[in-house]
């Protein structure tokens, strides 16, 4: 930022001279300022290329695009007494928000909310649709897990049925070839005395 003449010549001198040497992402950079009675010139140079421009004005515009800074922040990383130490912890919302609007645009952070606040909307309407479906979904699973029990507890009360009646059956089966048994043995008696009295009748 060029200053009064008399601030950076002192009587002794024609010019005054500064360049600030360093890297940015890695790329080289050099910044000539040169200040003399009646005329100051600036150059840039960035990675080896030369960028200064016609006017002080557009050099110091191409440093504040290239660079991603601007006098104003360059101002602010430079401690010139007491006064400022409480700065941004005694700033007041609407004075925190310029000061941070030098480092990033406040339509980022506005963008940000504005997306923050959609996704939360959002998101929330999602959650609300899936814990119904979660509820609807909880009620089928007791539903269908009461239909479980029901027919478990038919099956248990169809197999007992089954087993009782199974031992009636194989009950009455041995009955029968008992009863079938002895209908044969009685028929064999029978048979027996009916050739008993064919062979007392042939003998009359």
């Amino acid at each position: 930022q060029d200053a009064k003449v008399s601030d950076v010549i002192n009587f002794d001198g024609k010019s005054a001279r500064v360049t600030v040497e360093g890297c940015i992402n890695g790329l080289p950079f050099k910044v000539t300022r040169i200040k003399t009675a009646s005329k100051g010139s600036l150059a840039f140079n960035l990675d080896n290329e030369d960028l200064t421009r016609q006017s002080i004005k557009d050099t110091q515009a191409i440093i504040d695009e290239r660079l991603g800074i601007s006098t104003q922040i360059l101002a602010r990383t430079i401690f010139h007494g007491q006064h400022a130490i409480n700065g941004l912890l005694e700033a007041t919302d609407a004075n925190l928000k310029d000061e941070l609007s030098l480092l990033v645009p406040l339509s980022l952070w506005k963008d940000a909310a504005s997306f923050a606040r959609k996704s939360h909307r959002s998101h929330s309407r999602r959650m609300s649709e899936l814990d119904g479906m979660l509820s609807v979904r909880e009620q089928d699973r007791d539903a269908l897990m009461q239909r479980c029990s029901t027919a478990k507890q038919s099956a248990d009360a169809y197999r007992q049925l089954f087993e009782t009646r199974r031992k009636q059956v194989e009950d009455r089966l041995r009955s029968l070839e008992t009863s079938l048994a002895a209908i044969t043995a009685n028929e064999t008696d029978i048979e027996e005395c009916r050739r008993n009295l064919a062979a007392a009748a042939s003998r009359v």
